[in-house]
């Protein structure tokens, strides 16, 4: 799996856990085996990423709607 298809799976995964929509719009649930996938291949750059920058702490701020 690729970084750019891990990040649509878990973008994908995040509008179906949030969507309070009970209708046919709204987005569906991934598959639970590719999310698992999706989240190795993310905390694997993560962890790269962390150690080449030598980060230990990401201020994340909530985006508002």
């Amino acid at each position: 799996m690729t970084l750019k298809q891990a990040i649509k799976i878990v973008e994908s995964h995040n509008k179906w856990r949030r969507s309070h929509r009970m209708d046919r719009n709204q987005p569906k649930m991934v598959d639970i085996k590719e999310l698992g996938i999706a989240l190795d291949v993310l905390l694997i750059v993560a962890k790269d990423y962390t150690t080449i920058y030598n980060m230990d702490k990401v201020d994340i701020k909530p985006v508002k709607k």
